[in-house]
């Protein structure tokens, strides 16, 4: 993901160079520079279920994962629209499975989503749940891809889970022990270099395809707490929507973008060249300046 967001990064750079020039205005500390023809990153939101394929429901309120997943991703898309720069792809458009409904299986379904990442050429893919235990169980994580095979997913997964689970925290939902967690094989299952597979299948199968996915436990379902605090309102999954999308947008550094009264973006130009913003993110995660 790093190479490929800096392929971009830097492609941009040299177009908005040629347009505006290396040096010119070397007096002016800080321009705006238009943005419309940086590339766009191309982001697949998978909300987790469908209603062949059901998720964990709460029959005390008659909650179900599906349909809130669903709702969370819809608003997520909508907030991430607002932003020049990414093209999102839903899964599924409806509470229904795209894929056949009941006449295949779970698995099959899951395959099927990661075919769907791999067929637009997604940059991110995200995996929206709600999970489940007991009543006392509550809080937030969200799943990142192993350091084995591949080590530059599993690594730029992580990133990407840090920032979305820091803005879901800052809506107050509890960590408890979660947070940003991997997930291997239960069952010896191992990669072709013969290291450990994670075991989740939409970041293993996504991993084949060299595209970082998370996924994300925004809440408990069986919780009453969490249920009345983060779900209860249309509202409240609006405000969970929005901050996934913060997330998202905060890895690829998209929130440091400005947008103007003409309604286009704009990056930074300092001084003596060109800086589109994202580039200072990738850069700290390289662990370079």
């Amino acid at each position: 993901m790093l190479k490929k967001a800096c392929k971009k990064i830097f492609a941009a750079i040299l177009i908005m160079a040629m347009i505006c020039g290396i040096f010119p205005n070397l007096g002016d500390s800080q321009e705006q520079v238009k943005a419309s023809s940086i590339p766009k990153y191309v982001v697949v939101l998978d909300a987790g279920h469908d209603a062949s394929h059901a998720g964990a429901q709460n029959r005390s309120n008659g909650y179900r994962e599906e349909v809130l997943t669903y709702k969370i991703a819809s608003y997520c898309k909508q907030e991430l629209e607002k932003h020049d720069g990414v093209k999102v792809y839903m899964v599924r458009d409806s509470y229904s499975c795209p894929f056949g409904g009941g006449s295949v299986k779970s698995t099959e379904c899951n395959s099927k989503r990661v075919e769907f990442s791999k067929n637009v050429k997604a940059d991110l893919y995200i995996s929206f749940h709600l999970n489940s235990s007991g009543p006392s169980a509550r809080g937030v994580s969200v799943y990142y891809p192993n350091m084995n095979y591949k080590s530059e997913i599993g690594r730029n997964g992580e990133v990407l889970a840090k920032d979305i689970i820091k803005r879901l925290k800052a809506l107050g939902i509890p960590q408890q022990g979660r947070g940003t967690l991997i997930r291997n094989s239960e069952n010896n299952t191992r990669y072709p270099d013969g290291s450990l597979a994670d075991y989740l299948a939409v970041i293993k199968g996504n991993k084949y395809n060299n595209i970082p996915a998370v996924l994300i436990e925004h809440c408990f379902i069986s919780n009453a707490s969490d249920c009345e605090q983060f779900l209860s309102s249309e509202e409240k999954l609006r405000t969970l929507g929005v901050a996934d999308a913060n997330g998202i947008m905060d890895y690829l550094g998209l929130n440091n973008l400005k947008q103007a009264s003409d309604g286009n973006w704009y990056f930074i130009k300092m001084d003596l060249l060109i800086i589109a913003i994202p580039v200072w993110h990738y850069i700290q995660e390289i662990g370079g300046m």
